[in-house]
């Protein structure tokens, strides 16, 4: 093979230039700054806000002045954040940029009706603040300068790709979505054929959903069963005639049904037209007039936009056929003929499913998906708060009959209602994760989960939120297609990273290749559109309008139908329209695919596709024999010398786009369906195999005599690299190939909860949440190329542990392990637990005085009643905070605040003693000690810095030693994990022939059944890597090494190092020193500490509260709850005879209850007093009137809860009681 050729060390230098250029936040850092930049399109695009004012001095004429208010443009006040990320988490602030609006008022003076005088004025005003994400191009953080991160107090190797909302980290996660303005053709739930699309213009807030669908309906004259083509939009209660809305939408007078049909069926199909022939009847040839008047007698009225100009009922129909149907494909009184055609073409489609021309389309293909990111959510949720905004901004102005000069002067009035409208509905709904896509209130108009908290339990939970997305679809919902992995999902969504459990396959996550659409709006849609319109092939117009000619090949352009070209051009203008990609004429984000089999080339360049990179693979063809003669790789060994060699600070990031750019067309962006019009390689060795092939099949062109095995495949394109398509998490994983899939994608997700350095700015943050951090982590010995991707080598989570997998006293049973005291003493996987208390106390002052009753930080023991502990003097300093170092346990004052006391009137200083200890306490079984305490002033959420005013937020860190005990739970990176059932001493433990005892003992029961040979695998390369004292690589899908399989790669290097080659070895019992008569599996294996912690979940409870209804103890380990007694519980006891535990365990310890039962009747006596009956003073049953005897019984007060109930269903139990 020729030097030239890529080899796989190239290959990894070309993914070194692409994570150099693409950071892991990038898709959602990309679609925000898309998103600041397009603000200005928002306001551009609003209608003015117009307002009268009359002129009430002038009595000799009426004069009034007519104001318009239009917001020209919208842009940042300052290029970066004033504030450090850090400042922000600290003083409990947003992270936010403040935007400015450039104002143009035009002030019409207007006389008897007449305009008289006209003028204008712009000026900038401040506007709203808006959250920015941290990494962003408006970041306070400077790009690629660690160390002035680290003086910024940040981590180093935090991507960013999150928000700041009132110092909590908020991660929006991704919506999928279908994509707007395409067709798809479905079964309806009455088993109906569905033509569908959502035309929709988000710029201008248009959408209209619009169906074509085959009804069967009954004829009124023979009773037979008719196939109808009916469309239903909005406007219209009962579908209508699909003919009847052609005719409407016709701009000509008269229309006959032959130029219908041919709408439908240009070609003339004969079945088609026959399929169409019952729906034509009932049309009865109607004129475009009367097919309007027919329209407008069904159309609500509530959605006549522009009634009060139109003359008639049809002209009002034709005017919302104009603006609100179908508005992709033109606003414009010239378009309804396009809008036409376009109806005819789903026609088309459903009546060629009908008839089994074409299947069904896949809902769930990913070509019909779009994900909406950070940008695409915020400039929804902003277009509607900005609609808002102008109608508050509008009766503010015309109530106060604002004059274009008092405007510009009270500039603070439009800074306050732009914060109210915009920044606070912003915030809140990136708080709280409920997005607004209706009007402001309404329920149905609420998507929830948008944002979530930022899940920081290590760097790997963190990346992996971010690069997630969510279908939307409810956990209870029992579909399955859309939880399935679908095939046009391979190398765009990991296969291996989803959650267990009800969410399964509805949250996914990308792959590490995976690029998602920015686009560039309708800058790239008209480039396209002009370089279509003006194509010239052979020197012939090769391009007409959808509205001169709807045969041929049909070109659509982001869902519109734009025209057509003859069906011998439409793979040549495919291919030209690739060669000006690839020369960087048009976007490299442009999906080019034409489909031969449906006659349709699809042209998209808008944002939220998904996409991912291909090496472009040329190929020649013998055309006689119909056979393929070369193929090569666009990109040689010597390009990626040149282009990704010797690479600095500065030029590694350009490399990426140098390669993507090039004129030689190195590699490629595809999203899935130009995909399916390729044919990819799967690796590197498949193609260099196929290009030996090839040079057989020439020789075979020679002499035919030769044999060959098959003919050579001719690929388009080959994966840059296979492993790329897992995620972020699933990539840590070594020789994930050799695992069960269930294993991988358990791994997934224990990865995120594994403990190591979460960033290494942990003693400079204020986690609320519970957060552990490593002592001593170390990085694998056996790894994959892409885990340095992700960081893992500098923020690791885990250790190389002495892993033997045997039977050893029977403590490591159901996957449980035996682990060695020894190691733990010397700092085996030990952690510090950090857990932070906030309070807060406001600063402002009411009076002169008031300040003296305002809440304080403090000692609480002065002049405070209801001290909780007067001790605190000797370990809280005077401004409330502990002493650094102090011990912190259960009951123990963490912060110490007094708040006045206040009367019935909710008054302060009216009673003898001011204030009130309100101490923040140590939680439940808290120990530890005090690690870090500061205060901080917090601004209040204000429009204006000029408003003063805010809040003092004192906050505590409290950390905690926590090395490895009994009922820890711990994971090997296949998902192989269990809890310490027993921690044996060095002497105790078994050792092999040099002295080597293992730090963890596995169960052998663990391996056959989930068949993880990935880990035995790790563990043999691991071992020898040891020896060599090098990493071992378990990249997935390499392919063979020196000729044989991983595994006798592994295997032979091991025993080279003089180990017996499967790493077994013979071990002696560490309590008799007697030769074990069995041989054990030892070696190094990465395994990761999860957070589950037995400290963090022991419970126990004598007394305590209970819940009122039921007066059960309540639930919840942090309110000092019970334990739940289950049904699996019940069960147990009952197989094990143990009655009398079952009566102390469900009524004695929970709700066990004395009452009175009638002897009579058997009811419960509700009204007895126990504690004041006598035997004089006996009650009488008010449910037989009897004063008969009463028995005293014990029963679970739920018992009678229970009766109470169905009685109310007309049950009646009863109690029957012998009294002795």
């Amino acid at each position: 093979m020729q030097q030239s050729y890529l080899r796989t060390e190239h290959v990894w230098k070309v993914i070194d230039a692409y994570f150099n250029s693409n950071s892991i936040s990038r898709p959602q850092i990309s679609s925000f700054e898309n998103f600041m930049d397009n603000i200005p399109k928002i306001t551009q695009q609003a209608p003015p806000i117009i307002y009268d004012v009359i002129d009430t001095n002038s009595s000799s004429t009426m004069r009034s002045y007519r104001y318009e208010i239009r917001i020209q443009n919208v842009f940042p006040a300052q290029q970066l954040a004033s504030s450090s990320p850090n400042s922000c988490r600290l003083q409990n602030e947003t992270y936010q940029i403040p935007l400015t609006a450039q104002v143009n008022i035009i002030e019409k003076l207007i006389e008897n009706g007449h305009l008289k005088q006209e003028s204008q004025q712009t000026e900038n005003m401040p506007f709203c603040k808006m959250p920015i994400l941290v990494g962003s191009k408006f970041c306070y953080l400077p790009k690629n300068q660690k160390q002035k991160k680290i003086a910024c107090g940040e981590c180093p190797f935090d991507e960013g790709g999150y928000f700041i909302i009132n110092g909590s980290e908020k991660a929006v996660i991704a919506s999928e979505v279908n994509r707007s303005n395409r067709v798809q053709v479905l079964t309806t739930p009455e088993n109906e054929l569905s033509a569908r699309v959502v035309s929709s213009i988000p710029e201008k807030a248009l959408y209209c959903k619009l169906e074509v669908k085959m009804c069967k309906m009954k004829n009124k004259l023979n009773n037979n069963i008719m196939n109808l083509l009916m469309v239903n939009m909005p406007g219209f209660d009962a579908p209508v005639n699909l003919f009847i809305m052609l005719a409407a939408l016709q701009p000509t007078e008269s229309i006959t049904s032959e130029d219908l049909l041919k709408i439908v069926t240009p070609e003339g199909d004969q079945d088609i037209i026959e399929a169409c022939l019952p729906s034509l009847d009932v049309y009865s040839d109607l004129s475009p007039l009367e097919a309007l008047e027919y329209l407008s007698e069904n159309l609500k009225l509530n959605v006549l936009q522009q009634s009060e100009l139109a003359s008639t009922k049809a002209l009002r129909m034709r005017s919302h056929l104009i603006t609100r149907f179908m508005p992709h494909m033109g606003t414009e009184p010239t378009d309804t003929i396009k809008k036409s055609r376009f109806l005819g073409y789903m026609a088309k489609l459903v009546l060629k499913t009908h008839l089994n021309q074409r299947p069904q389309d896949d809902r769930d293909h990913w070509g019909q998906k779009r994900l909406q990111l950070t940008g695409s959510l915020l400039f929804d949720l902003f277009r509607r708060c900005y609609e808002d905004f102008q109608k508050g901004l509008a009766k503010r102005c015309a109530d106060k009959k604002v004059s274009m000069h008092s405007f510009f002067e009270q500039k603070i009035d439009f800074e306050k209602l732009a914060f109210k409208q915009i920044s606070q509905q912003i915030i809140s709904s990136l708080a709280t994760g409920n997005w607004r896509t209706g009007k402001l209130g309404a329920v149905a108009g609420l998507k929830t989960g948008v944002s979530q908290n930022l899940i920081r339990l290590s760097y790997a939970a963190a990346i992996s939120q971010i690069r997630r997305a969510s279908s939307g679809i409810e956990e209870s919902s029992k579909a399955i297609a859309p939880r399935m992995l679908h095939g046009t999902q391979f190398g765009y969504l990991c296969p291996a990273e989803t959650p267990e459990g009800a969410k399964v396959g509805l949250v996914k996550n990308f792959s590490l290749q995976c690029y998602i659409t920015v686009g560039g709006g309708d800058r790239d849609f008209q480039k396209i559109w002009g370089i279509i319109d003006s194509l010239r092939i052979d020197g012939e117009k090769a391009f007409q309008r959808v509205e001169e000619e709807i045969t041929g090949v049909k070109l659509f352009l982001n869902g519109k139908w734009i025209g057509c070209v003859r069906s011998e051009l439409g793979d040549r203008v495919a291919k030209h329209l690739r060669g000006m990609r690839s020369k960087n004429q048009i976007s490299f984000e442009t999906g080019i695919s034409f489909n031969q089999e449906q006659q349709e080339l699809v042209i998209a360049c808008d944002e939220g596709r998904v996409m991912r990179p291909l090496f472009v693979v040329n190929s020649e063809n013998d055309q006689e024999n119909k056979i393929c003669t070369k193929l090569e790789l666009s990109l040689k060994s010597t390009d990626v010398i040149d282009i990704c060699g010797d690479l600095n600070e500065k030029t590694k990031s350009e490399a990426w786009e140098k390669l993507v750019s090039h004129h030689q067309m190195f590699i490629e962006y595809l999203d899935p369906y130009e995909e399916e019009q390729a044919l990819i390689s799967f690796s590197l060795q498949q193609l260099q195999d196929e290009i030996a092939l090839i040079q057989k099949s020439n020789l075979w062109l020679l002499n035919k005599s030769i044999q060959l095995p098959r003919l050579p495949t001719q690929y388009t394109h080959l994966e840059i690299h296979p492993s790329l398509m897992l995620s972020a998490i699933a990539a840590l994983i070594p020789f994930p190939d050799h695992n069960q899939s269930p294993r991988n994608l358990y791994q997934s997700s224990m990865g995120k909860q594994a403990i190591g350095i979460y960033a290494l700015n942990f003693n400079k943050r204020f986690d609320t949440s519970g957060i552990n951090v490593m002592h001593y982590p170390q990085i694998p010995m056996c790894q994959t190329r892409t885990l340095k991707y992700v960081k893992f080598t500098d923020l690791p989570a885990g250790e190389n542990m002495i892993v033997a997998i045997a039977v050893y006293t029977g403590f490591n049973q159901e996957d449980s392990l035996i682990m060695s005291h020894a190691a733990v003493d010397r700092g085996l996987m030990r952690c510090t637990y950090y857990q932070s208390h906030e309070t807060t106390c406001e600063t402002q002052h009411i009076g002169m005085s008031s300040g003296d009753y305002q809440p304080k930080l403090c000692r609480p023991i002065d002049g405070v009643t209801h001290v909780i502990d007067p001790q605190c003097r000797n370990y809280l300093e005077a401004d409330g905070l502990p002493k650094i170092g102090a011990s912190v346990r259960d009951g123990k004052v963490i912060i110490g605040k007094a708040e006045p006391l206040k009367d019935a009137n909710n008054r302060t200083g009216s009673t003898g003693v001011v204030f009130v200890d309100k101490s923040i306490l140590a939680k439940n079984d808290e120990i530890g000690y005090i690690d870090a305490a500061c205060i901080c002033l917090e601004h209040m959420n204000s429009q204006s810095s000029e408003i003063e005013g805010g809040q003092i937020s004192a906050k505590v860190r409290v950390r905690a030693s926590r090395p490895p005990q009994m009922g820890d739970k711990f994971a090997s990176r296949h998902g192989q994990k269990g809890t310490v059932g027993m921690l044996y001493r060095h002497e105790d433990l078994p050792y092999t022939v040099d002295g080597i005892t293992p730090d963890i003992i596995v169960n052998p029961h663990a391996i056959p059944s989930r068949m993880t040979i990935g880990q035995l695998l790790e563990c043999v390369g691991s071992k020898f890597g040891c020896i060599l004292g090098r990493i071992v690589d378990g990249t997935p899908f390499e392919p063979p090494l020196e000729g044989i399989s991983h595994e006798e790669f592994l295997c032979k290097n091991l025993h080279s190092c003089g180990f017996q080659k499967h790493a077994y070895e013979a071990m002696f019992c560490g309590f008799t020193g007697s030769l074990l008569n069995y041989r054990i599996f030892i070696g190094p294996t990465f395994y990761q500490r999860l957070k589950h912690m037995v400290l963090d979940k022991v419970s126990a409870r004598a007394t305590g509260q209970i819940v009122t209804i039921t007066r059960q103890p309540n639930e919840g380990r942090q309110r000092y709850g019970g334990m739940r007694i289950g049904e699996m519980e019940r069960d147990a006891f009952i197989a094990h005879g143990t009655a009398a535990v079952l009566r102390d365990r469900l009524m004695f310890s929970s709700d066990a209850t004395d009452f009175l039962v009638c002897v009579k009747c058997g009811q419960i006596c509700w009204h007895a007093n126990l504690n004041e009956i006598t035997s004089q003073n006996a009650p009488n049953c008010k449910l037989c009137n009897a004063s008969a005897k009463f028995a005293k019984v014990t029963l679970p007060y739920a018992t009678k809860y229970l009766f109470q109930e169905i009685m109310g269903m007309g049950v009646f139990p009863s109690i029957q009681v012998e009294v002795e």
